[in-house]
């Protein structure tokens, strides 16, 4: 026979104290912005355009997980430095370099989405790299004879090139390139402070970039029916 002492649960007796154990209540956050630092460095070394052993596959994941980062933290990755300097110069760096030489139209397509929430949220500390994301988008549409390095070449009243001495657009660029890079350039001027923006960061600086002054004449040529691409779709 089991006592009965064993069999049944003691209870404290009558007018004593319970001992209550605290639930326990984290002091700080489950992962640190160090292991965040971190797993964006691991993305980076996926989403490298150049490196010849990242497939196409594990680089759509790289920046299908780089793209949730950006829209869950938004504008608070700025809050730690160190974080924003991963952002700006290693994000930034594979970013602008798919976009630079990414011929598959997914990922170019993810790639500028991207870049888009990163410009829309973190501009104010990502000027340099805004710069250079705007100077490969120009290159895109080099029958629209924009020159990225500083200024619009052609004066007001110019005449559009002939298909002679534009170069020739499928050795370029597809036409779905052009209409990605386009849309995106089209999303990030809708917002009310962009134009604004480059305007008194670029073109209003004395060693700066015409930033504005380019964007304006590459907007003018695009809807110009002068500048037509020949293979543009019906």
């Amino acid at each position: 026979t089991v006592p009965a002492s064993s069999a049944l649960p003691s209870t404290p007796a009558k007018g004593s104290k319970h001992r209550t154990v605290p639930a326990y209540v984290p002091t700080s956050p489950p992962f640190s912005v160090y292991a965040l630092m971190k797993l964006l460095r691991f993305l980076c070394s996926m989403i490298n355009p150049k490196d010849p052993s990242t497939t196409e596959t594990m680089r759509y994941l790289g920046l299908t997980l780089v793209a949730s980062i950006l829209e869950i933290r938004g504008a608070s990755l700025a809050d730690n430095r160190r974080l924003l300097d991963v952002i700006g110069t290693e994000v930034s760096r594979y970013l602008i370099q798919s976009v630079r030489v990414e011929s598959s139209l997914p990922l170019l397509s993810l790639t500028l989405r991207i870049c888009n929430n990163l410009f829309s949220t973190l501009r104010p500390h990502l000027a340099f790299q805004l710069e250079l994301f705007l100077k490969s988008c120009f290159a895109y549409f080099p029958e629209y004879d924009v020159d990225p390095n500083m200024t619009a070449r052609s004066p007001a009243g110019s005449a559009a090139p002939t298909p002679s001495q534009s170069p020739e657009p499928t050795s370029i660029r597809s036409f779905a390139h052009q209409e990605l890079v386009l849309d995106v350039m089209l999303q990030l001027c809708r917002d009310p402070t962009f134009a604004l923006d480059l305007l008194v960061s670029f073109d209003c600086q004395m060693s700066g970039s015409n930033l504005f002054e380019l964007l304006v004449s590459f907007f003018e040529r695009a809807s110009d029916s002068r500048y037509d691409r020949i293979d543009m779709p019906p």
